[in-house]
Protein backbone atom coordinates (compact mmCIF):
# COMPACT_ATOMS: atom_id res chain seq x y z
CA UNK A 1 0.00 0.00 0.00
CA UNK A 2 1.34 3.45 -0.91
CA UNK A 3 1.56 6.37 1.50
CA UNK A 4 -1.29 8.02 -0.41
CA UNK A 5 -3.51 4.97 -0.03
CA UNK A 6 -2.73 4.82 3.66
CA UNK A 7 -3.84 8.44 4.01
CA UNK A 8 -7.21 7.52 2.52
CA UNK A 9 -7.66 4.70 5.02
CA UNK A 10 -6.25 6.62 8.00
CA UNK A 11 -6.97 10.36 7.72
CA UNK A 12 -5.25 12.88 9.98
CA UNK A 13 -8.14 12.95 12.42
CA UNK A 14 -11.05 10.63 13.00
CA UNK A 15 -13.63 13.36 12.49
CA UNK A 16 -12.15 14.36 9.13
CA UNK A 17 -12.02 10.67 8.21
CA UNK A 18 -15.73 10.14 8.74
CA UNK A 19 -16.51 13.33 6.86
CA UNK A 20 -14.34 12.24 3.94
CA UNK A 21 -15.73 8.71 3.80
CA UNK A 22 -19.41 9.50 4.34
CA UNK A 23 -19.78 12.82 2.57
CA UNK A 24 -17.44 12.21 -0.31
CA UNK A 25 -17.61 8.50 -0.90
CA UNK A 26 -21.15 7.69 0.26
CA UNK A 27 -21.75 3.98 -0.14
CA UNK A 28 -18.41 3.52 -1.88
CA UNK A 29 -15.98 4.92 0.68
CA UNK A 30 -15.79 2.42 3.54
CA UNK A 31 -18.32 0.18 1.84
CA UNK A 32 -20.78 -1.79 3.87
CA UNK A 33 -19.65 -0.29 7.16
CA UNK A 34 -21.11 3.02 6.02
CA UNK A 35 -24.30 1.20 5.03
CA UNK A 36 -24.49 -0.33 8.50
CA UNK A 37 -24.04 3.11 10.03
CA UNK A 38 -26.77 4.49 7.76
CA UNK A 39 -29.20 1.82 8.98
CA UNK A 40 -28.29 2.51 12.61
CA UNK A 41 -28.92 6.22 12.09
CA UNK A 42 -32.24 5.57 10.34
CA UNK A 43 -33.54 3.33 13.15
CA UNK A 44 -32.57 5.77 15.89
CA UNK A 45 -29.81 3.59 17.33
CA UNK A 46 -27.12 6.24 17.02
CA UNK A 47 -29.38 8.83 18.62
CA UNK A 48 -29.92 6.60 21.66
CA UNK A 49 -26.21 5.80 21.93
CA UNK A 50 -25.40 9.51 21.75
CA UNK A 51 -27.09 9.85 25.15
CA UNK A 52 -24.86 7.20 26.71
CA UNK A 53 -23.59 3.64 26.44
CA UNK A 54 -26.15 0.86 26.20
CA UNK A 55 -26.15 -2.96 26.25
CA UNK A 56 -27.32 -4.44 22.97
CA UNK A 57 -30.46 -6.04 24.43
CA UNK A 58 -31.65 -2.76 25.96
CA UNK A 59 -30.76 -0.86 22.80
CA UNK A 60 -32.60 -3.38 20.62
CA UNK A 61 -35.72 -3.08 22.77
CA UNK A 62 -35.69 0.72 22.63
CA UNK A 63 -35.20 0.89 18.87
CA UNK A 64 -37.27 -2.08 17.77
CA UNK A 65 -34.37 -4.13 16.41
CA UNK A 66 -33.45 -7.79 16.52
CA UNK A 67 -30.66 -8.07 19.17
CA UNK A 68 -28.53 -10.61 17.34
CA UNK A 69 -28.67 -8.63 14.12
CA UNK A 70 -28.13 -5.32 15.88
CA UNK A 71 -24.79 -6.37 17.35
CA UNK A 72 -23.59 -7.39 13.90
CA UNK A 73 -24.55 -3.99 12.46
CA UNK A 74 -22.90 -2.19 15.38
CA UNK A 75 -19.63 -4.06 14.96
CA UNK A 76 -19.64 -3.35 11.24
CA UNK A 77 -20.34 0.34 11.82
CA UNK A 78 -17.53 0.49 14.38
CA UNK A 79 -15.10 0.41 11.43
CA UNK A 80 -16.18 3.99 10.62
CA UNK A 81 -15.31 5.12 14.15
CA UNK A 82 -18.86 6.36 14.76
CA UNK A 83 -19.64 3.78 17.46
CA UNK A 84 -17.40 1.81 19.78
CA UNK A 85 -17.84 -1.42 21.72
CA UNK A 86 -16.68 -0.33 25.18
CA UNK A 87 -17.09 -3.82 26.61
CA UNK A 88 -18.52 -7.03 25.16
CA UNK A 89 -22.07 -6.30 24.01
CA UNK A 90 -22.06 -2.69 25.23
CA UNK A 91 -21.77 0.20 22.78
CA UNK A 92 -21.68 3.97 22.76
CA UNK A 93 -21.55 6.67 20.10
CA UNK A 94 -18.35 8.63 19.60
CA UNK A 95 -18.12 12.29 18.68
CA UNK A 96 -18.14 11.13 15.07
CA UNK A 97 -21.39 9.28 15.62
CA UNK A 98 -22.99 12.33 17.19
CA UNK A 99 -22.07 14.23 14.03
CA UNK A 100 -24.52 12.01 12.11
CA UNK A 101 -27.49 13.26 14.14
CA UNK A 102 -29.96 15.70 12.57
CA UNK A 103 -29.08 19.26 13.52
CA UNK A 104 -25.42 18.58 14.24
CA UNK A 105 -23.15 21.11 12.49
CA UNK A 106 -22.11 19.65 9.14
CA UNK A 107 -24.22 16.56 9.87
CA UNK A 108 -23.67 13.55 7.62
CA UNK A 109 -27.22 12.39 8.31
CA UNK A 110 -28.50 13.55 4.93
CA UNK A 111 -25.87 11.59 3.01
CA UNK A 112 -26.54 8.53 5.13
CA UNK A 113 -30.25 8.71 4.31
CA UNK A 114 -29.44 8.93 0.61
CA UNK A 115 -27.08 5.97 0.85
CA UNK A 116 -30.02 3.68 1.65
CA UNK A 117 -32.23 4.75 -1.27
CA UNK A 118 -32.67 2.53 -4.33
CA UNK A 119 -31.41 5.40 -6.47
CA UNK A 120 -28.02 5.22 -4.76
CA UNK A 121 -27.86 1.45 -4.38
CA UNK A 122 -29.21 0.03 -7.63
CA UNK A 123 -26.71 1.71 -9.99
CA UNK A 124 -24.04 -0.55 -8.49
CA UNK A 125 -25.89 -3.56 -9.90
CA UNK A 126 -24.73 -2.29 -13.30
CA UNK A 127 -21.07 -2.14 -12.22
CA UNK A 128 -19.99 -4.69 -14.85
CA UNK A 129 -21.64 -2.60 -17.58
CA UNK A 130 -19.99 0.54 -16.19
CA UNK A 131 -16.63 -1.21 -16.27
CA UNK A 132 -17.09 -2.26 -19.89
CA UNK A 133 -18.54 1.01 -21.22
CA UNK A 134 -17.28 3.75 -18.89
CA UNK A 135 -20.83 5.12 -18.66
CA UNK A 136 -23.06 5.85 -15.67
CA UNK A 137 -24.65 2.91 -13.90
CA UNK A 138 -27.55 5.16 -12.94
CA UNK A 139 -28.41 5.70 -16.61
CA UNK A 140 -28.18 1.97 -17.24
CA UNK A 141 -30.64 1.19 -14.44
CA UNK A 142 -33.03 4.16 -14.48
CA UNK A 143 -32.77 5.26 -18.10
CA UNK A 144 -31.87 8.89 -17.44
CA UNK A 145 -29.19 11.02 -15.89
CA UNK A 146 -29.36 11.44 -12.13
CA UNK A 147 -30.24 15.15 -12.18
CA UNK A 148 -32.91 14.67 -14.85
CA UNK A 149 -34.37 11.89 -12.72
CA UNK A 150 -34.63 14.21 -9.69
CA UNK A 151 -36.83 16.60 -11.65
CA UNK A 152 -40.39 15.51 -10.89
CA UNK A 153 -39.42 13.51 -7.79
CA UNK A 154 -39.65 16.17 -5.07
CA UNK A 155 -39.11 13.84 -2.11
CA UNK A 156 -35.83 12.45 -3.41
CA UNK A 157 -34.77 15.88 -4.67
CA UNK A 158 -35.46 17.30 -1.21
CA UNK A 159 -33.33 14.59 0.42
CA UNK A 160 -30.53 15.34 -2.02
CA UNK A 161 -30.67 19.10 -1.43
CA UNK A 162 -30.70 18.57 2.33
CA UNK A 163 -27.59 16.39 2.07
CA UNK A 164 -25.90 19.08 -0.01
CA UNK A 165 -26.97 21.75 2.48
CA UNK A 166 -25.01 20.07 5.27
CA UNK A 167 -21.84 19.66 3.18
CA UNK A 168 -20.99 23.26 2.29
CA UNK A 169 -17.62 24.01 0.67
CA UNK A 170 -17.49 27.48 2.26
CA UNK A 171 -14.90 26.51 4.87
CA UNK A 172 -12.50 25.19 2.24
CA UNK A 173 -13.02 28.28 0.05
CA UNK A 174 -12.51 30.70 2.93
CA UNK A 175 -9.32 28.94 3.97
CA UNK A 176 -7.84 28.83 0.48
CA UNK A 177 -8.84 32.25 -0.87
CA UNK A 178 -8.52 35.75 0.55
CA UNK A 179 -11.93 37.20 -0.25
CA UNK A 180 -11.96 40.95 -0.91
CA UNK A 181 -13.79 43.30 1.42
CA UNK A 182 -16.47 43.83 -1.22
CA UNK A 183 -17.28 41.64 -4.22
CA UNK A 184 -20.09 40.01 -6.14
CA UNK A 185 -19.99 36.21 -6.15
CA UNK A 186 -21.90 34.08 -8.66
CA UNK A 187 -22.52 30.58 -7.29
CA UNK A 188 -22.93 28.44 -10.42
CA UNK A 189 -25.01 25.33 -9.85
CA UNK A 190 -25.39 26.33 -6.23
CA UNK A 191 -28.51 24.32 -5.40
CA UNK A 192 -30.71 26.05 -2.85
CA UNK A 193 -27.93 28.38 -1.79
CA UNK A 194 -26.44 26.70 1.29
CA UNK A 195 -22.81 27.27 0.27
CA UNK A 196 -23.45 30.81 -0.91
CA UNK A 197 -25.27 31.62 2.32
CA UNK A 198 -22.36 30.23 4.31
CA UNK A 199 -19.88 32.32 2.32
CA UNK A 200 -21.90 35.50 2.74
CA UNK A 201 -22.25 34.87 6.47
CA UNK A 202 -18.47 34.53 6.75
CA UNK A 203 -17.74 37.59 4.57
CA UNK A 204 -20.16 40.42 5.26
CA UNK A 205 -19.00 42.56 2.34
CA UNK A 206 -19.99 40.02 -0.30
CA UNK A 207 -23.16 40.02 -2.37
CA UNK A 208 -24.25 36.94 -4.24
CA UNK A 209 -26.00 35.60 -7.30
CA UNK A 210 -27.37 32.06 -7.11
CA UNK A 211 -27.79 30.14 -10.37
CA UNK A 212 -29.40 26.72 -10.70
CA UNK A 213 -32.29 25.06 -12.48
CA UNK A 214 -35.76 26.53 -11.85
CA UNK A 215 -37.11 23.55 -9.89
CA UNK A 216 -33.98 23.61 -7.70
CA UNK A 217 -33.95 27.30 -6.77
CA UNK A 218 -37.69 27.64 -6.23
CA UNK A 219 -37.15 27.06 -2.49
CA UNK A 220 -33.81 28.87 -2.30
CA UNK A 221 -35.26 32.07 -0.86
CA UNK A 222 -36.33 30.25 2.32
CA UNK A 223 -32.80 28.84 2.76
CA UNK A 224 -31.25 32.27 2.28
CA UNK A 225 -33.70 33.91 4.67
CA UNK A 226 -32.94 31.36 7.38
CA UNK A 227 -29.27 32.24 7.01
CA UNK A 228 -30.04 35.97 7.21
CA UNK A 229 -28.47 36.79 3.82
CA UNK A 230 -31.49 36.93 1.50
CA UNK A 231 -31.17 40.70 1.11
CA UNK A 232 -27.70 40.22 -0.41
CA UNK A 233 -28.57 37.51 -2.95
CA UNK A 234 -30.22 37.53 -6.36
CA UNK A 235 -31.67 34.19 -7.45
CA UNK A 236 -31.38 33.48 -11.20
CA UNK A 237 -33.05 30.31 -12.51
CA UNK A 238 -30.95 28.77 -15.27
CA UNK A 239 -28.57 26.08 -16.42
CA UNK A 240 -24.79 26.24 -16.28
CA UNK A 241 -24.82 25.02 -19.89
CA UNK A 242 -26.41 28.34 -20.90
CA UNK A 243 -25.13 31.94 -20.68
CA UNK A 244 -24.48 32.98 -17.08
CA UNK A 245 -24.77 36.36 -15.32
CA UNK A 246 -21.82 38.40 -16.60
CA UNK A 247 -19.54 40.95 -15.00
CA UNK A 248 -19.14 39.59 -11.47
CA UNK A 249 -15.91 39.64 -9.47
CA UNK A 250 -15.92 35.97 -8.50
CA UNK A 251 -17.50 32.80 -9.87
CA UNK A 252 -17.76 29.65 -7.77
CA UNK A 253 -18.25 26.01 -8.75
CA UNK A 254 -18.78 24.01 -5.56
CA UNK A 255 -18.77 20.23 -6.12
CA UNK A 256 -20.02 20.62 -9.68
CA UNK A 257 -17.36 19.52 -12.14
CA UNK A 258 -16.74 16.09 -10.61
CA UNK A 259 -20.39 15.26 -11.35
CA UNK A 260 -19.76 15.43 -15.09
CA UNK A 261 -17.61 13.76 -17.76
CA UNK A 262 -14.86 15.83 -19.36
CA UNK A 263 -16.82 17.13 -22.36
CA UNK A 264 -19.63 18.46 -20.16
CA UNK A 265 -17.18 19.87 -17.62
CA UNK A 266 -15.49 21.86 -20.38
CA UNK A 267 -18.90 23.15 -21.49
CA UNK A 268 -19.61 24.37 -17.96
CA UNK A 269 -16.21 26.02 -17.64
CA UNK A 270 -16.60 27.66 -21.04
CA UNK A 271 -19.91 29.22 -20.00
CA UNK A 272 -18.26 30.57 -16.86
CA UNK A 273 -15.31 31.88 -18.86
CA UNK A 274 -17.65 33.72 -21.26
CA UNK A 275 -19.26 35.53 -18.31
CA UNK A 276 -16.01 36.53 -16.56
CA UNK A 277 -14.58 40.03 -16.99
CA UNK A 278 -10.77 40.27 -17.26
CA UNK A 279 -10.14 40.75 -13.53
CA UNK A 280 -12.56 38.07 -12.33
CA UNK A 281 -11.52 34.82 -10.68
CA UNK A 282 -13.09 31.38 -10.73
CA UNK A 283 -13.01 29.31 -7.53
CA UNK A 284 -13.54 25.56 -7.84
CA UNK A 285 -14.06 23.53 -4.67
CA UNK A 286 -14.37 19.77 -4.85
CA UNK A 287 -12.58 16.55 -3.92
CA UNK A 288 -9.63 15.81 -6.17
CA UNK A 289 -7.70 12.64 -6.81
CA UNK A 290 -4.29 12.13 -5.29
CA UNK A 291 -1.28 13.18 -7.32
CA UNK A 292 2.44 13.47 -6.71
CA UNK A 293 1.87 17.18 -5.99
CA UNK A 294 0.41 16.20 -2.65
CA UNK A 295 -2.56 17.95 -1.07
CA UNK A 296 -5.79 16.21 -0.22
CA UNK A 297 -6.57 13.03 -2.09
CA UNK A 298 -10.18 11.85 -2.13
CA UNK A 299 -10.72 8.12 -1.48
CA UNK A 300 -10.66 6.00 -4.66
CA UNK A 301 -14.23 4.97 -3.87
CA UNK A 302 -15.33 8.55 -4.38
CA UNK A 303 -14.15 8.44 -7.97
CA UNK A 304 -16.18 5.29 -8.57
CA UNK A 305 -19.24 6.82 -6.92
CA UNK A 306 -19.04 9.79 -9.27
CA UNK A 307 -18.77 7.41 -12.24
CA UNK A 308 -21.45 4.91 -11.27
CA UNK A 309 -24.00 7.47 -10.06
CA UNK A 310 -23.32 10.46 -12.30
CA UNK A 311 -20.92 9.52 -15.07
CA UNK A 312 -18.40 11.95 -13.60
CA UNK A 313 -14.93 11.56 -12.17
CA UNK A 314 -12.54 12.75 -9.49
CA UNK A 315 -9.68 14.54 -11.24
CA UNK A 316 -6.04 15.05 -10.43
CA UNK A 317 -4.60 18.58 -10.51
CA UNK A 318 -3.07 17.81 -13.89
CA UNK A 319 -6.44 16.73 -15.27
CA UNK A 320 -8.10 19.82 -13.83
CA UNK A 321 -5.55 22.07 -15.54
CA UNK A 322 -6.28 20.38 -18.85
CA UNK A 323 -9.99 21.11 -18.46
CA UNK A 324 -9.26 24.73 -17.61
CA UNK A 325 -7.02 25.18 -20.65
CA UNK A 326 -9.71 23.73 -22.90
CA UNK A 327 -12.08 26.43 -21.67
CA UNK A 328 -9.61 29.32 -21.96
CA UNK A 329 -8.78 29.41 -18.25
CA UNK A 330 -5.44 29.26 -16.43
CA UNK A 331 -4.88 27.90 -12.94
CA UNK A 332 -3.28 30.26 -10.45
CA UNK A 333 -3.02 27.78 -7.60
CA UNK A 334 -4.49 24.59 -6.19
CA UNK A 335 -4.61 24.01 -2.46
CA UNK A 336 -5.85 21.17 -0.28
CA UNK A 337 -8.15 21.46 2.71
CA UNK A 338 -8.28 19.18 5.73
CA UNK A 339 -11.99 18.53 5.16
CA UNK A 340 -11.16 16.49 2.06
CA UNK A 341 -11.67 19.12 -0.62
CA UNK A 342 -9.27 21.01 -2.84
CA UNK A 343 -9.72 24.58 -4.05
CA UNK A 344 -8.63 25.74 -7.50
CA UNK A 345 -8.23 29.45 -8.22
CA UNK A 346 -8.34 30.25 -11.95
CA UNK A 347 -8.47 33.29 -14.21
CA UNK A 348 -8.98 33.91 -17.90
CA UNK A 349 -5.87 33.24 -19.99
Amino acid sequence: MTDAQESWAEPESAKEGLAAHVRLAGAAGVGWSVMALAALAATGVVEVLARGRQPVDVLADRCGCDPGTLVRFLRAAAVTGAVVEVEPGVFEATELGRDTLPGAPGSAEGMLRLALTPEFLLPWSAAEQVLRTGRSGFEAVFGSRFYDYLDGRPELAGMFQEAMRTTSSAAALSTAFDFPAKATVVDVGGGQGAMLADLLARHRGLTGVLVDLPHVVEDARACLERAGVADRVSVVPGSFFDPLPAGADLYVLGRVLHNWPDADAVRILSCVRAAMPPAARLLIAEPMAYSDEGGCGAPPGHDLLMLVLLGGRTRTPEEMRALLRSAGLCEERISGHSGGESVVVARGC
